[in-house]
């Protein structure tokens, strides 16, 4: 269980639970911000990617950072999301993450103010994908 996100680096934005992509990563950054080892990771609204997923989720990230803690689990955290907010069928979930995970960081609608900069200052491929890129900043 990750919750020390200045010694450890978050799962990759790739990796799923219940087939909803990123959210192993949110649940890292929830566990580290509880205790009080975040990092130069941003959480909540300050992340493109967190608000991707409230917006599919419906979450309240102050009612998820007023349950959140350092110790809690995956599947405590998942429980929590399936009590509170609108979690859509498994079809839905699987379909919105297959469609962010195959999204091209220039189409990403959150970053295409500065994708193209960061692409072409980066040296990097214009078809890149925005999970290849967040991967690449995790390294």
């Amino acid at each position: 269980m990750i919750n020390n996100l200045i010694t450890q680096k978050p799962r990759s934005p790739k990796e799923r639970y219940s087939d909803i992509i990123a959210l192993p990563r949110f649940f890292d950054k929830l566990r580290a911000k509880a205790s009080g080892n975040l990092g130069e990771y941003l959480v909540g609204t300050e992340s493109s990617l967190d608000n991707q997923l409230s917006e599919f989720l419906k979450l309240d990230f102050d009612k998820v950072f007023d349950f959140a803690g350092a110790e809690k689990t995956d599947e405590e955290y998942f429980d929590f999301i399936k009590s509170n907010f609108d979690v859509p069928s498994q079809d839905i979930c699987i379909a919105w993450s297959n469609d962010m995970e195959s999204m091209q960081l220039r189409n990403d609608p959150l970053r295409q103010k500065y994708s193209q900069i960061v692409i072409e200052k980066m040296g990097l491929p214009e078809d890149i994908t925005t999970f290849d890129w967040l991967i690449l900043g995790d390294m």
